[in-house]
C-alpha cells in the first residue's frame, strides 16, 4: 500500500522539527506498507526475502503473517465487540475532526494526507468525521453529492494511512441559525420565537433552538411540504447509499448529541417525559431502517440525549437495527467553572457516565464507545478519561484533532485540539504537544481473539494484554499466522522496548511501533508485558488553566 504525501507551498520551508515530524511519520508508513499475499497483510518488515526478525519464534512463516491496525472491514458487531472483515475485535484510538462552516469539507481547513500520516504515525487507528446535514441537503429533497464525495474520499485518505472512519451526523445547537451548526436552515422552524444566538452553552434555554427542535420530531412540513424529520431519514439513506462499501468505513452515528428541546431542564434532572424518549427512539429506528436498506452490516451509532453527558441513563429500549453501538460523550465540566479544579472532582461525573453506558449496553449486549472527551489541556483530565475507557475495556475519540471551531463551548478552541491550525506547518507551537503526549499510550488496535484485559501503568510504563486466541462470534480460534496489533509509543518506550509472551510469540522486528504478537497454537490464552528499556523522562507540561466545556 503506497503512501502518498501531498506538498502544500503554505507548509514551506519546513523547520527542523517539522523535519523531524516527517521523517517520523515516514518511518512509521514505511512500517506499515504492506503487500497483498495469499495470507492477507503483510507488514514490509515481515516481507519472506528479508532476515526474520529476531522476535520471531521457531517455524514462522513470516510471509504468511496477517497484520492490520483494524481499519479493513466490513465492520460489524459481536456482542460487546466490534470487530473487522477478519474478525479480530479493533479498540479505536482516534481523533474528532470537523469542518462546521461552509463548505463543510476538513480539507478546505487543511486536513490532507499530511494530517493522516502525522496521526498514524502517533498510534490514532480512527477518525470520528463530522458529516453535516446541511452540506449533505442544502436544499429540500436536493443532494450534494459533490459533498459526499469528499467524504468518501476523506474516508479512504485515511484507510490508506491505516485508519478507520465513523461518519456521522455533527450538530452543536442545531443549526447556525441559533449560533451552531449541522442541520440547514429550512429544517429549522421556531414559529419565530426569541432567538438568543447563545450556541452550545444556551441551546437548551433558547426558545427559537427548542421549538425548532420539537417541530423536528413532531415533522413539521419543510418548504417542499413534506416532514423535515422524513428529509432527515431519507438524507441519511442517502448518505449511506452513497458510501456504503467505502475502504475504511467502520460506522454511520446517526446524531451527534441529540437534544431535547423543551424538557431539557427536566431530563436534565432524570426526569424526561416518556414521550420524549419515544420520539428519540422512533428517530433512530426509522434512520437504522434507511440505512439497512442500502448498508446492511456497517455498524450505526447512536447515543441517549445531551443531558447523558451528566450523568444520566440513556433510558433508551432496544437498538434499532441490528450490528448497533452505543455511543457515549463524557466531559468534566466542573472545570467549567473552576479551571484548577482538583481532578477528583471530576471522577462523580466520569464514573457517572461510564457506568450509565455500561448498564445500557450490557442490557443488550451491544458495544460502546466515547466518542468525544476532552476539550482541555488538562493532561491529568484527558489520562483520566483514557485510563476509564481502558478499565471499561472500550474505545474512544478525543475531542478535537484542530482548533478552528465557530461552534464550540470551549473558551479558547485551540485548546481542545492537538494541532491548532492544519493550514500551517505540523511543528512548534501550532501543535499541542502535552495534549498529544498525554493521549498517546500503549494500547491493543486489533486483537486475533477475546480480549480479556489490557492495562498500562503510567508510573513503570509497563503494558500487558491478555486475550484468548477465540473467535469472539464463537466459529474457532485464530491461527498461529493472524496477528494481534499493539501499538508501543516512542514517546514512552524509545526506540527498544522488553516483550514477555507467554502463548504466543512476537513476529515483528526488534522495536517495531506496531508489535505483532501470534498464538502459539495450544489454544491457551496469549499474555505479552511490554516494558521501556530505557524510561524516558516524563514529558507531560504542569496543569494549565484551561475549561474542558463539552468541545462539540
Amino acid at each position: 500500500m503506497e503512501r502518498i504525501r501531498v506538498t502544500r507551498t503554505a507548509r514551506t520551508p519546513r523547520t527542523a522539527r517539522m523535519r523531524r515530524v516527517t521523517r517520523a511519520a515516514a518511518a512509521a508508513c514505511a512500517a506499515l506498507t504492506i503487500t497483498t499475499g495469499a495470507g492477507g497483510l503483510i507488514p514490509a518488515g515481515l516481507n519472506p526475502l528479508s532476515p526474520p526478525p529476531a522476535h520471531a519464534g521457531p517455524g514462522t512463516d513470516l510471509g504468511a503473517i496477517r497484520a492490520d491496525s483494524g481499519e479493513n472491514g466490513p465492520f460489524r458487531t459481536v456482542g460487546r465487540w466490534v470487530v473487522d472483515g477478519s474478525g479480530k475485535v479493533v479498540i479505536p484510538h482516534g481523533e474528532n475532526i470537523a469542518n462546521k462552516r461552509a463548505p463543510y469539507t476538513v480539507d478546505a481547513l487543511g486536513v490532507t494526507e499530511e494530517d493522516a500520516a502525522f496521526l498514524a504515525s502517533h498510534g490514532f487507528n480512527s477518525v470520528r468525521l463530522a458529516v453535516l446535514w446541511v452540506g449533505v441537503e442544502p436544499t429540500p429533497g436536493t443532494y450534494d453529492d459533490a459533498y459526499l464525495s469528499n467524504v468518501k474520499k476523506t474516508v479512504e485518505m485515511f484507510h490508506r494511512h491505516g485508519m478507520s472512519t465513523v461518519v456521522e451526523f455533527h450538530q452543536d445547537a442545531w443549526s447556525e441559525k441559533y449560533n451552531g451548526d449541522g442541520a440547514p436552515e429550512w429544517a429549522s422552524i421556531d414559529d419565530g420565537f426569541y432567538n438568543t444566538n447563545a450556541g452550545i452553552l444556551g441551546a437548551g434555554t433558547n426558545p427559537a433552538n427548542n421549538q425548532a427542535i420539537q417541530n423536528f420530531f413532531a415533522n413539521r412540513p419543510a418548504p417542499d411540504g413534506k416532514g423535515i424529520k422524513d428529509h432527515f431519514v431519507e438524507m441519511w439513506g442517502h448518505t449511506a447509499g452513497y458510501l456504503a462499501g467505502t475502504n475504511g468505513l467502520a460506522g454511520y452515528g446517526i446524531i451527534n448529541e441529540p437534544h431535547e428541546g423543551w424538557p431539557y431542564l427536566l431530563c436534565q434532572l432524570n426526569i424526561c417525559p416518556p414521550g420524549t424518549t419515544k420520539q428519540l427512539e422512533d428517530l433512530y429506528k426509522d434512520t437504522g431502517k434507511a440505512i439497512r436498506r442500502e448498508d446492511a452490516s456497517t455498524p450505526v451509532v447512536y447515543s441517549g440525549y445531551l443531558t447523558t453527558i451528566f450523568g444520566t441513563p440513556p433510558n433508551l429500549g432496544e437498538p434499532p437495527v441490528d450490528n448497533a453501538m452505543y455511543n457515549y460523550n463524557t466531559y468534566c465540566l466542573a472545570l467549567d467553572a473552576w479551571p484548577q479544579v482538583p481532578l477528583p472532582f471530576c471522577d462523580p461525573q466520569i464514573n457517572a457516565t461510564a457506568e450509565q453506558s455500561r448498564l445500557y449496553a450490557e442490557k443488550y449486549d451491544i458495544p460502546r464507545v466515547i466518542t468525544e472527551f476532552g476539550a482541555t489541556t488538562r493532561a491529568d483530565v484527558l489520562q483520566r478519561q483514557t485510563d476509564e475507557a481502558r478499565k471499561q475495556r472500550i474505545g474512544w475519540y478525543h475531542w478535537a484533532y484542530m482548533g478552528i471551531d465557530p461552534a464550540t463551548a470551549a473558551s479558547n478552541p485551540e485548546d481542545q485540539a492537538i494541532v491548532k491550525d492544519p493550514r500551517k506547518p505540523i511543528e512548534g507551537d501550532n501543535v499541542q504537544w502535552g495534549t498529544l503526549a498525554a493521549l498517546e499510550e500503549p494500547y491493543p488496535q486489533s486483537v486475533a481473539g477475546t480480549p480479556e484485559t489490557w492495562n498500562y501503568d503510567r508510573g513503570s510504563q509497563t503494558f500487558t494484554a491478555r486475550w484468548s486466541p477465540q473467535r469472539v462470534d464463537g466459529t474457532g480460534s485464530f491461527t498461529t499466522t493472524d496477528a494481534t496489533t499493539i501499538w508501543v509509543p516512542e514517546a514512552n518506550y524509545g526506540s527498544d522496548y522488553v516483550v514477555e509472551v507467554s502463548g504466543g510469540r512476537v513476529v515483528s522486528a526488534p522495536g517495531a511501533r506496531k508489535l505483532l504478537v501470534v498464538s502459539d497454537g495450544s489454544g491457551t490464552p496469549v499474555s505479552v508485558t511490554v516494558r521501556p528499556k530505557n524510561p524516558p523522562a516524563p514529558a507531560l507540561p504542569p496543569v494549565p488553566g484551561s475549561s474542558a466545556l463539552p468541545g462539540s
